[in-house]
């Protein structure tokens, strides 16, 4: 009698090499483009590139390894910019981990990553940002901690800004400590 396994599911809409795709992409499944795609791409599961996408990517995540896109970028999870890899365009994500290039606005839910070869052209707004020595930013950074949990008042009190009083060259009004008067 022969034992009955389990057979996981595998499938993928894939974009060849070689093959050009002029038009959008719709599927449930995971997309992985090594060809050339212009047009949108649209899947509830993750999309892998190698190669050059134009127009914009919506996915659960998305991992780029060489990959050249023009266009948006909106996840419901991580999304990965690797070595080699450029991105002309706003990026929205739960999290984010950059070691190649982005020229666009980005706004992270969590965490923001930027490694050491990092070049990011526009400012970024995330839960929080590590950002590792040799990343290079040309934008702001605003991080969910920054505006929530700090008292801008309070951190920044320079108490009584009022001068000295001296009498006789003795000192006998220090603002907010001594008064000899």
């Amino acid at each position: 009698m022969a034992k009955e396994e389990s057979v996981k599911d595998y499938s993928c809409t894939r974009v060849t090499p070689h093959m050009v795709v002029t038009g959008n992409i719709e599927s449930t499944d995971n997309v992985l483009v090594e060809g050339q795609v212009f047009g949108n791409i649209n899947t509830s599961a993750d999309v892998t590139s190698s190669n050059l996408v134009v127009g914009n990517i919506r996915a659960n995540g998305v991992g780029l390894n060489g990959a050249r896109i023009k266009g948006s970028l909106s996840l419901d999870g991580t999304l990965v910019i690797g070595l080699n890899t450029i991105v002309v365009g706003d990026i929205n994500a739960d999290a984010i981990k950059v070691v190649g290039k982005v020229k666009g606005n980005i706004v992270v839910k969590e965490s923001a990553l930027l490694g050491e070869t990092a070049l990011i052209v526009g400012d970024i707004k995330a839960g929080d940002v590590t950002t590792q020595s040799g990343a290079r930013i040309n934008g702001t950074i605003t991080t969910n901690q920054s505006r929530s949990m700090i008292d801008v008042d309070s951190e920044f009190d320079l108490g009584s800004l009022e001068a000295p009083v001296f009498k006789d060259g003795l000192l006998v009004v220090f603002p907010g400590i001594l008064s000899l008067q």
